[in-house]
């Protein structure tokens, strides 16, 4: 049986005109290699750059505080390298004094490697990696392990550049929740691999590493794994671990239940007669469209900023507008597109402001209104 899931075009790109565009389809195929959950065969970064060029993610950064603080009990930091521009505002919570050294190996305007990783192939961070001749206090390497191939073999690698006594933050995305409800929306084509907290702990402890912590932060939507693994801590004795789980059934849950999510979008979109619009207009929206595909169903796109006003999708005719241009939004169900950091706060202000009381959200099934 085969193991796709679904085909895409590449989400997020916006264009001046609905006519003309033409992209190539992709498919993600899941499989489990060593026990991680990942593509089977993946699309290369590069086909994901958007025309004006890659620009910097958000990530959720509501818990590095409490972050920041546990990192403090190991001992303040002198020497910190960041990953990517994602762990600056980390890094910079040890302060910005003179005796704070921070390097950073992929930032638009510090990085020693480069702007972004994505612009290079994987085997050639790799290389970069061990001529870094260089070891810190802490390393900061947030949100990017899920777009590798190899994250055990970079893992290895990026573990042995933290001193004996230093501190190793690795934070990824929390896959545990979407994998067993069957969102298709956790399914980012630019993520590689998709982790829960056994996964994870396996590649930690095959990296060599014997003490290390883990720790849940956020809900909802955008749930992350931090792990705080502590100096080289390499156990001689040390033996491949084996994730202790039965995935035999997994990938099947996976399928069975991402038909029922597309199942109820589509029983909505076709029966309600109400009009809906989607709000906030990103990767996840653009995603959702493509699996869901009732364009025909959606009477409008609308998204806050001003840069995204007057483009268009792939695939929708009607170019994305602000609400301003809306009337009697009373008449509307309103499905959000947006990451629960702000999901409660949009649906509080349309409600005081216009009376909207029909909300709806990408990320659970259309019979559970916000």
């Amino acid at each position: 049986m085969s193991n796709q899931i679904f085909q895409f075009q590449p989400t997020g790109k916006l264009y001046k005109s609905n006519s003309f565009i033409k992209n190539p389809m992709f498919n993600i195929s899941l499989i489990y290699k060593e026990d991680l959950l990942c593509q089977k065969n993946p699309v290369d970064l590069k086909e994901f750059k958007p025309l004006d060029g890659w620009i910097e993610s958000n990530e959720p950064e509501e818990h590095l505080d409490s972050v920041f603080e546990k990192i403090l009990i190991n001992g303040n930091k002198k020497k910190i390298l960041c990953f990517s521009y994602k762990d600056k505002t980390l890094a910079y919570r040890f302060g910005k004094d003179s005796d704070i050294y921070i390097d950073c190996l992929f930032d638009p305007k510090i990085g020693i490697f480069g702007s972004f990783p994505e612009d290079f192939d994987e085997e050639f961070i790799i290389q970069k990696l061990l001529k870094l001749n260089r070891t810190y206090d802490l390393i900061i390497f947030r949100h990017y392990l899920e777009h590798f191939k190899y994250p055990l073999k970079l893992l290895k690698i990026i573990r042995k550049l933290v001193n004996l006594e230093g501190l190793l933050y690795l934070e990824v995305p929390d896959c545990s929740k979407f994998i067993l409800q069957g969102n298709p929306l956790f399914l980012w084509e630019q993520h590689v691999s998709y982790f829960d907290k056994n996964s994870i702990s396996t590649i930690i402890e095959n990296s060599g590493v014997s003490n290390y912590e883990i720790l849940k932060y956020g809900e909802d939507i955008e749930p992350s794994i931090g792990c705080f693994c502590y100096g080289l801590c390499l156990d001689k004795s040390f033996k491949k671990k084996e994730l202790e789980v039965d995935n035999t059934n997994t990938i099947k849950n996976i399928k069975f239940n991402f038909k029922k999510y597309v199942d109820s979008w589509r029983h909505y979109l076709n029966l309600k007669n109400r009009k809906k619009i989607i709000l906030g207009i990103g990767h996840n929206a653009d995603r959702f469209l493509q699996i869901i595909n009732s364009y025909e169903n959606i009477d409008y796109l609308i998204d806050d900023s001003k840069d995204k006003q007057g483009k268009f999708l792939i695939n929708f005719d009607k170019a994305i507008i602000s609400l301003d241009h809306i009337k009697n939004h009373k008449d509307y169900d309103f499905i959000l597109a947006t990451n629960d950091r702000s999901l409660n706060n949009i649906s509080d202000k349309l409600n005081k402001k216009y009376g909207v009381k029909n909300f709806l959200s990408i990320f659970k099934c259309p019979n559970n209104y916000v």
